[in-house]
């Protein structure tokens, strides 16, 4: 007689440089349903208040001693666990770390390197696009073999703003050939993005013979998509599914 299996109810939270999401899933005979999406940092303990005591939470942090220090507070005064802070490792769940120091490697990153290939697109670049903006390679046996880190579209916006004269810091829209200074400047940060995303695309089918797929995730995924080259999938937040499927193995 097979015995049930039993409920696992995992919480995830990413913790990143401006906000901390979360997700909350229940695993229960394969299947997966969601109960918290993401939300800001505003009131976090309240809006966890309502949600039943995880089975294990898992966090990746990169906001420093502060933030930790308030997210072990509130799990342990509102469900009495001490949530697990995941460290990069040489290898977890499929993925291999190529990093020279593999415990360097950023735990949002990590995660997001988890979580695509367990999306199983093979050759991939796993691009975040946040306060910072990551490329990283991912090859189809699960090896990460490196990446670039730069500044997000709104820290170049910024900081044209705050190092130039008279230059706006007001989102403009994409031209072929810009007229405004505000277009000029937005124009000029998706094309900035979006051609590092290209190199490291032309870097990978130089190495591979083919191009890898493009997943794309973090809160300026969507306005860099359509300007990029090549097949390419976008995921609400590749840290929360790396995190879960860390989880779904613990």
């Amino acid at each position: 007689m097979n015995r049930p299996r039993k409920e696992k109810y995992i919480m995830a939270i990413d913790s990143g440089n401006t906000r901390v999401k979360w997700k909350a899933e229940l695993v229960s005979g394969g299947e997966i349903r969601n109960f918290v999406a993401l939300n800001d940092l505003v009131g976090i303990k309240k809006l966890w208040a309502d949600l039943r005591r995880p089975d294990i939470c898992l966090v990746s942090n990169v906001a420093g001693p502060r933030l930790k220090k308030t997210l072990l507070s509130n799990c342990f005064d509102l469900w009495g666990i001490e949530p697990i802070f995941i460290k990069s490792q040489r290898t977890c769940c499929g993925v291999t770390n190529n990093y020279n120091d593999p415990h360097s490697l950023g735990t949002d990153r990590w995660a997001a390197l988890i979580g695509a290939h367990d999306l199983g697109l093979g050759d991939s670049l796993v691009i975040t696009l946040g306060t910072a903006s990551t490329v990283d390679v991912l090859y189809s046996d699960g090896g990460f073999m490196g990446g670039i880190i730069f500044p997000g579209l709104d820290l170049m916006m910024s900081s044209l703003s705050q190092k130039t004269f008279a230059l706006p810091n007001s989102e403009g829209g994409v031209f072929n050939f810009p007229r405004k200074t505000d277009d000029a400047i937005f124009t000029g940060v998706i094309r900035a993005t979006a051609g590092a995303i290209d190199a490291m695309r032309c870097q990978v089918i130089s190495d591979r013979g083919m191009s890898p797929k493009l997943v794309i995730s973090g809160g300026n995924a969507k306005k860099i998509a359509t300007y990029c080259s090549g097949n390419r999938v976008v995921r609400d937040n590749l840290v929360i599914d790396g995190l879960l499927r860390i989880g779904r193995c613990v």
